[in-house]
Parts: structure tokens; C-alpha cells; sequence
């Protein structure tokens, strides 16, 4: 596949397939050729707004079609694609407008109320009103231009705008189709916002690199995704654990809802063994990727074949991905041992925008992604991540992975989902506490969980302290809130 620009995709697929169906959501469908001819009336109207190359374009818009139409206009234009979240506040977007300075911010009809003042701001419906015909840029952008600038959904501290280019988007649709064997005949169901990276990168762009439907759902809803699920036959299918385990507790969970899921991926968190199982009865593994909004979104694929073979790894790393574990100095480690995970590749970013001391600390001279995230690679190249080096516990001078915990306590057969976190001691420095979510109705049990864990873990690594919260605290995209933990 061809490396070079994004924007080369739409007439690709107009031309080889305009008939066939594009683009689905609840209430309507395009073809390719209805698809292209929205997004060249989008582009116009954008240039006569004053939309030029490399400006940013801020865009509130939930999952809808008039997304992707957002999305396809401003970036074959030259424009850098800046999603916002519509469920920010106005402070939070306003944070996001200092930063970036937007030439144009895109919001829906019925909220545009909530955009800041200060910066020219129009209704996507608007794009979308009949005109003249719309333009054909004279020069598609280059490979190296930047193509969206997506800000990390950030646990802690002021969010950070990574710059990706247009060969990193490539690069990333190119790992999804070699990873998954991609072909024009899939059909992709994405209900992941496409105003955070696991939509509009990981989803979005290999359905349009290699011509795919593409199925859009307004948000999750278990009912209607099973519904979804039975009706339109998706054969590709990205979630989250949290998205995962609501669906299998939906009465209308069942074998039949998942029959056409040729890949049922999960990201962002790990995935827990009984819902893995839960899943294996109903005839469908579940495959896991790994992967950073810095690093294009993913950079380690586990094929559902290898999962039960490789409980807890998230694969090995994507064909245009490398990958290796580094001590804090940069210096490689051998196999099977932690330390940091650093990637680099084409699907890298560029920069922080506006952060150079940050770019300098995130990337080394040679290209070298540090991503903050701790891992053992193994003789076979699978990948394990245990956490995050922020969020490592160190208890009398010992370092205690969460991950490692974590997937202990989540064997146990009452456990929904755990947490751990380190909390401060007089005596050890910190100690380590659990966070578990239990099956409903089961009372409070930590000194059976103690049990259970020491059959698998050093006493230094076993939870001091439990909680029992009725959920853990997650970010939009599902990542657990270690700071509220704590």
C-alpha cells in the first residue's frame, strides 16, 4: 500500500467501487460516489471560509457521517484535523483552542452555544447545503504535512497535542489491513468516539485505506449494538473491556450476535480472563492491540488465534512497527526482561505541538518513541505491557507492577475487574491496595482475595488494603484513573 497520502483513498474507492455501499448509520446510507460528492461540497465550502493548508480546524461533532465528511474535507484540503470531544466542557475545549489556535472550529447545529468565542465557528450541517460544484484541490498534501492533531485524553496534567502526519495515518491503516488481513469485503463496525484516536485513527482510516463499509454508531449502547450485530453482520469490530463486558451481561448476549466478527479486538485496558472466556463460549476469541496516540494508535496486534496460546500479551509489534524495551537510559534490554516500551516507525508523531522540551523528552535523536508504558518483550517477540512507569509501587525499595497484580486478582471468579494503586506507609513507603469491582451480590471478601493471591504472587506484591467501589473511575476512552485511586 502506498504510503504517501490519505487523501488519495476517497477517489481510490469512487473510482474502482462507486455503487458500492460506503458509509451506514441508523437512518440513512452513501455509496462511495454519494461520499465523495459530500465531501468535495464540504471542501468548497470550506475554502470559502478561508480554510488553507496547514491551519488548524477544530471539530466537535459526534459519531455521525457528517464526521467522516469533516474529517475527508479538511484533510484533502491540506488542513490539520484537530477532534474535540463534544462532551468537553467549554473550559476544556477552551483549553484545547489556546493551545492550537484553530483557523475554524466545526460544531453541531444545536451546540455551538457551547464553542468558545473568540475564533470563527460554523454548523457541520452547514458544509453539507447545496452549492457549486466543489473544487479539486490543484496539489493533494504531502506525505510529511501534518494531517490531524490529536490531544492525549491525559490522566494527569494539561492535555498534549501530538502531530501526526499523513504517512503516519497511512502507516497505521497499513499495519491495521496487514495485522488483520483487511480486504474491500469487510465491514467495520465502529462505535468508538471518532473524536479520540481508537475512532478516527485505529477504526476509521483502515476502513477507507483498503474500501471497506464502514458502520457508524452514534454512541454504545449494549442493546442496540447486538442488535447491530445480528442485522448488518460487521466483520471487524474494536473495542473496550468495559464495552466488551456490558455487551456478554445484555440479555440478548449470545453465539448468533457474534457469528459474522471475523476480528473482535479490545484496547486501551486489559482484557479480563473470565471475560475472555466468556466470549470463548460464545465461539469468539478475542484479540488485543496495543498502541499510544503518540505512536499512531497501534503498534502490537495479538491475532484472536494467538490469544489463548499468549494470555496477556498484546501481540507482537505491526510490520512498520519496531519495538524494543529500554532500561532509563535508552539502553536496550534483553528478552524477558521489564523495562520501558519504546517504538519507531513511520506512524510516529512528529511533535508535541507548541511543546518542544516535551517533544525532546518523548523522542530521542533516533527516533525513538519513549512511551512511558512498562513491558517484557519474549524470544518470540509477544509483547507484554505490566504498566505504566508512573504507576509503579515501590514498597521497601521493591518495584510492584499494577498489571502484574491485577491479572491475579482478575482470575478470581467473583471479580469483575481490579485496580491496584500504591498508597503511602510510614514503614514501606507504599503498600499496596486493591480496587475491586465484585460480582453483584457478593459481600466484601479480602481474606479470601489475600489467599487466592499468594498462591501466585511475593507477600511484598499482595494487596495491604482492599476497597470495593460499584465501578473504577475511567477516562472518556476507557483508561482506568490511577491519580483517583490513590
Amino acid at each position: 500500500m502506498d504510503l504517501t497520502c490519505p487523501a488519495e483513498w476517497l477517489p481510490r474507492w469512487t473510482g474502482l467501487r462507486p455503487t458500492a455501499p460506503a458509509l451506514r448509520w441508523d437512518g440513512g446510507a452513501w455509496m462511495w460516489a454519494e461520499l465523495a460528492e459530500r465531501v468535495g461540497r464540504a471542501g468548497r465550502a470550506l475554502e470559502t471560509l478561508g480554510v488553507e493548508r496547514g491551519q488548524r480546524v477544530g471539530v466537535s461533532v459526534s459519531n455521525r457521517p457528517e464526521m467522516v465528511v469533516a474529517f475527508l474535507a479538511v484533510t484533502r484540503l491540506g488542513g490539520v484535523f484537530v477532534p474535540l470531544n463534544p462532551r468537553l466542557s467549554a473550559a476544556e475545549v477552551a483549553v484545547v483552542v489556546d493551545d492550537c489556535e484553530p483557523r475554524l472550529l466545526i460544531g453541531e447545529a444545536g451546540g455551538l452555544d457551547a464553542l468558545p468565542s473568540g475564533v470563527a465557528v460554523t454548523a457541520v450541517e452547514e458544509l453539507l447545503v447545496e452549492g457549486p460544484a466543489p473544487a479539486v484541490p490543484a496539489v493533494l498534501p504531502r506525505s510529511e504535512d501534518p494531517i490531524a492533531l490529536l490531544y492525549t485524553s491525559g490522566t494527569t496534567g494539561r492535555p498534549k497535542g501530538a502531530v501526526l502526519t499523513h504517512r503516519a495515518f497511512a502507516a497505521t491503516a497499513e499495519n491495521s489491513r496487514r495485522a488483520l488481513d483487511l480486504t474491500s469485503a469487510d465491514r467495520h463496525l465502529i462505535v468508538s468516539p471518532l473524536s479520540f484516536t481508537g475512532g478516527i485513527l485505529t477504526s476509521l482510516q483502515p476502513a477507507l485505506a483498503t474500501g471497506g463499509q464502514i458502520l457508524i454508531e452514534h454512541g454504545f449502547d449494549a442493546g442496540r449494538v447486538l442488535h447491530v450485530l445480528r442485522t448488518e453482520r460487521p466483520t471487524v469490530f474494536m473495542a473496550v473491556p468495559a464495552m466488551l463486558a456490558l455487551l456478554a451481561r445484555h440479555p440478548d448476549f449470545s453465539p448468533d450476535a457474534l457469528r459474522s466478527l471475523r476480528y473482535l479486538g479490545s484496547g486501551s485496558a486489559p482484557v479480563s480472563p473470565a471475560l475472555f472466556e466468556t466470549y470463548r463460549r460464545a465461539g469468539v476469541e478475542i484479540g488485543h492491540a496495543y498502541g499510544l496516540t503518540e505512536g499512531g494508535g497501534l503498534s502490537a496486534v495479538l491475532r484472536p488465534s494467538e490469544a489463548a496460546a499468549h494470555p496477556g500479551s498484546a501481540g507482537r509489534p505491526c510490520a512498520l512497527v519496531e519495538l524494543r524495551i529500554a532500561d532509563e537510559h535508552g539502553v536496550p534490554r534483553p528478552a524477558g526482561t521489564v523495562g520501558e516500551i519504546q517504538q519507531r516507525g513511520p506512524s510516529v508523531m512528529t511533535e508535541y505541538w507548541g511543546r518542544p522540551d516535551d517533544t525532546r523528552e518523548a523522542l530521542n535523536s533516533d527516533g525513538w518513541l519513549r512511551t512511558g508504558d512498562l513491558g517484557r518483550i519474549d524470544e518470540d517477540g509477544y509483547l507484554t505491557v505490566v504498566g505504566r512507569s508512573k504507576d509503579v509501587i515501590l514498597s521497601g525499595g521493591i518495584n510492584v507492577y499494577p498489571a502484574e497484580v491485577e491479572a491475579v486478582i482478575a482470575r478470581h471468579p467473583d471479580v469483575v475487574e481490579a485496580a491496584v494503586a500504591g498508597v503511602p506507609n510510614e514503614v514501606f513507603g507504599e503498600t499496596v491496595a486493591a480496587f475491586v469491582v465484585a460480582r453483584p451480590g457478593r459481600a466484601p471478601f479480602p481474606d479470601e482475595l489475600r489467599e487466592f493471591c499468594s498462591g501466585a504472587l511475593a507477600d511484598y506484591k499482595i494487596p495491604k488494603v482492599f476497597h470495593w467501589p460499584d465501578a473504577l473511575p475511567r477516562t472518556a476512552s476507557g483508561k482506568i484513573v490511577r491519580t483517583a485511586l490513590r
